[in-house]
């Protein structure tokens, strides 16, 4: 028994995976999308054989947009900010093509992704008091939580391996599903490169 659980704790690895998302949203004339491109978390895989394995990996996110509204009617105003924290996590099963003896490897992999979101807000509104004649502003912070995000995740990379420390730079692509109500206006069609580093 100390054998096999010896032999099952040899075929984990664990890391972690950091990257930039290479689409995103842009800006117009009322938001403001404010989005960090970058993503990081933990790392974890398992090697089934010495070619299949599967990768688990949750990465965190700092989403976020602001709206302004009335640049043209100086006699209403608003003004609306959206801070997201999310977390992804995927679950990737991988191939690798070649021997695990060799230095470099490519790889392929497929899996699926969920997400959750925590947001903040704020928001203010100012109007003209008919009365006075004079600006009122009214404003107030609220949070919500969003879990409704699902996606079919593809990725293909190259394993670098000396020892026990692995480097796999990889492109990743997350389409994510139309059943869902994420919190921050996103794209559904995800692209980033990322960087595993595993011992």
């Amino acid at each position: 028994m100390a054998q096999s659980a010896k032999s099952l704790f040899s075929r984990l690895s664990y890391g972690v995976t950091g990257g930039i998302e290479l689409t995103g949203n842009g800006s117009d004339s009322i938001t403001h999308y404010e989005s960090r491109r970058y993503a990081i978390g933990p790392s974890v895989e398992f090697g089934i054989s010495d070619r299949v394995g599967i990768q688990f990996n949750p990465l965190y996110r700092r989403l976020g947009y602001s709206q302004f509204f009335g640049k043209n009617a100086p006699l209403v105003t608003s003004f609306d900010r959206n801070r997201t924290n999310e977390w992804q996590f995927p679950v990737i099963g991988k191939y690798y093509w070649g021997n695990r003896e060799r230095v470099w490897r490519i790889f392929t992999g497929a899996g699926y992704a969920w997400e959750t979101e925590g947001r903040t807000t704020y928001a203010a509104v100012t109007v003209i008091d008919p009365m006075t004649e004079r600006p009122v502003t009214t404003s107030g912070n609220g949070y919500v939580r969003s879990t409704n995000w699902a996606g079919s995740v593809f990725e293909g990379g190259v394993q670098i391996q000396k020892a026990r420390l692995r480097f796999a730079p990889e492109f990743r692509y997350t389409h994510w599903g139309g059943g869902g109500t994420g919190l921050v206006n996103r794209n559904r069609n995800q692209s980033e490169f990322l960087l595993n580093i595993h011992f």
